[in-house]
């Protein structure tokens, strides 16, 4: 049978341009009964972005669906799609929104003969910046009337304000949208644009990133989106509030700026003031960054840096590479009782541009990966252990350290493995391997803990502190493993040590005698 007739249907009646969005477009095709006919092909042709079909031909409910996306082109539009089934063609319009385009003077008011910057930013429905190109009347002189956005969506441009004063329209064109800006030149003092008009009932100040990437040097591609709003009675925008986007102390340094610097800027009709933080080359701690935007509704009470109201928002500059060290030195002390002993370490945080990181939470663990077994010293009564690392170490990773070894006066201990091979705790099948009934050695033998907090200070240190029992003084070898990181960046290090002894006690020492036996790492002592 021959289909009759179709129809098509949309589960929304616009795309935006995010890039994630996308429309269902569905396909049902009936015969002269006005019954759904199965296994008749369909085809879809969308003129710009991306049809993706769940399948060619209809099923058994006469339907076809498939998915129309914008493709890479993120321009306002309408994507016409042409469906063709048996030969008859229909055309669906789907348009493509969110395209924006701010522009943002610097000055707002410039006097005449003054530099004008424009800054132009172009994004997607979500803020998410678009490199494209844009196009600038409204104003002679002006640098460029064509420019093109970094990936950040970022440009700027400049005029010399013309010699009289008044408004002049600046216009940007592109992604199938345009903005304008009204630049008032005046004279200084004049206060050529009118008081914004209160009381203000809501006031915020949003970033479309909670986490911005720093920038290498020299480079400002990397940015957030400030936008600072305004609204007063019945929710209605208040144009032409002053605003001047802060950093608020501490601040990171190293080369980050707000685009707009120091200078007023004028919300819009819709109420809203926009300006871009720029990082430097450092990252932050998760919600490091602190940007205020003081506001006020006149001139006067907002000049000569005042703040008179303001409203906040926080951001995490990541992406930076942290570099971890463990650092030590040859002193022990005791500690309760005289019977343990104190080593302390201490942890250095840097960036990749070897800055000290501050603020930076770490977490540290120890872990024994050998004990010992044999005499403390040899048969010419020499300590037989010297150094941070066993001798046999390197066999942990083949897999090939041996458990019948056997201690000698001439051959020195054996080190053998830390019977507890999963780290969990438990006797697990195969794992006492001296059939003693115990794990050894036990996790308790080595505490790790922190000297002075879990966070980095100014200088990107902090101190970490390890105890461990006299009597186990050079027979236990550890692990010390730093973890540390910012939002969006992680750093790993670790470092092996043997529980050294005071060498005022090596003559009568408890760990003398030796804590787990004499014989092989299969052997109960």
């Amino acid at each position: 049978m021959t289909p009759a007739s179709y129809y098509f249907t949309l589960d929304k009646p616009t795309l935006t341009n995010s890039g994630s969005d996308k429309v269902s477009l569905t396909v049902t095709v009936l015969n002269g009964l006005n019954n759904p006919m199965s296994g008749v092909p369909v085809s879809v042709s969308p003129d710009t972005g991306v049809y993706t079909p769940l399948a060619t031909s209809t099923g058994a409910d006469g339907s076809v669906s498939g998915a129309v996306s914008i493709g890479s082109d993120k321009t306002n539009r309408n994507i016409n799609a042409t469906i063709t089934v048996n030969g008859v063609a229909k055309v669906v319009t789907i348009p493509v929104v969110g395209s924006q385009i701010s522009v943002t003077p610097v000055p707002a008011t410039p006097a005449p003969g003054a530099l004008v910057t424009l800054n132009i930013k172009a994004g997607d429905a979500l803020g998410t910046g678009i490199a494209t190109q844009i196009t600038l009347s409204g104003v002679a002189g002006l640098s460029s009337t064509s420019i093109t956005t970094d990936i950040s969506g970022n440009a700027t441009a400049t005029f010399t304000a013309p010699a009289a004063t008044g408004s002049y329209t600046v216009t940007a064109q592109g992604l199938g949208v345009s903005s304008s800006k009204i630049v008032q030149v005046v004279v200084a003092g004049a206060g050529a644009i009118a008081n914004a008009t209160g009381p203000v009932s809501a006031a915020s100040l949003s970033s479309n990133v909670a986490e911005v990437d720093f920038n290498t040097s020299g480079s400002s591609v990397n940015r957030a989106a400030l936008t600072a709003k305004f609204l007063t009675t019945g929710s209605t925008p208040i144009a032409n509030m002053r605003v001047r986007f802060e950093l608020v102390a501490p601040t990171l340094g190293n080369g980050e700026v707000i685009s707009t610097g120091d200078a007023i800027v004028y919300t819009n009709a819709s109420g809203e003031a926009i300006a871009d933080y720029i990082p430097g080359t450092r990252s932050s701690p998760v919600n490091g960054v602190t940007v205020r935007a003081c506001y006020a509704l006149t001139d006067a009470a907002i000049a000569g840096g005042a703040c008179p109201s303001s409203v906040i928002t926080t951001l995490t500059v990541k992406g930076r590479p942290l570099d971890i060290s463990i650092g030590d030195d040859n002193l022990l002390s005791k500690g309760l009782g005289n019977i343990s002993y104190i080593r302390l370490l201490l942890v250095q945080i840097v960036d990749s541009a070897s800055q000290p990181v501050p603020g930076v939470q770490v977490s540290v663990s120890a872990d024994i990966t050998h004990f010992g077994k044999g005499s403390y010293v040899d048969g010419s009564g020499t300590y037989q252990v010297t150094g941070d690392v066993p001798p046999t170490i390197a066999n942990t990773y083949t897999n090939t350290f041996s458990t019948t070894a056997m201690s000698s006066l001439v051959g020195g201990r054996v080190w053998c493995l830390n019977e507890d091979i999963n780290r969990n705790g438990s006797k697990d099948v195969g794992e006492d391997i001296n059939a003693n009934g115990l794990l050894e050695p036990k996790k308790s033998e080595i505490a790790i803990s922190f000297e002075s907090g879990n966070k980095t200070d100014a200088n990107g240190q902090l101190l970490l502190r390890v105890t461990y029992p006299q009597n186990v003084a050079t027979w236990i070898a550890y692990t010390v493993k730093v973890t540390a990181g910012v939002e969006g960046s992680e750093g790993r290090t670790e470092k092996a040590y043997i529980t050294n002894a005071l060498e005022g006690d090596v003559e009568n020492g408890s760990f003398r005698t030796p804590p787990y036996g004499y014989n092989r790492c299969i052997d109960p002592n």
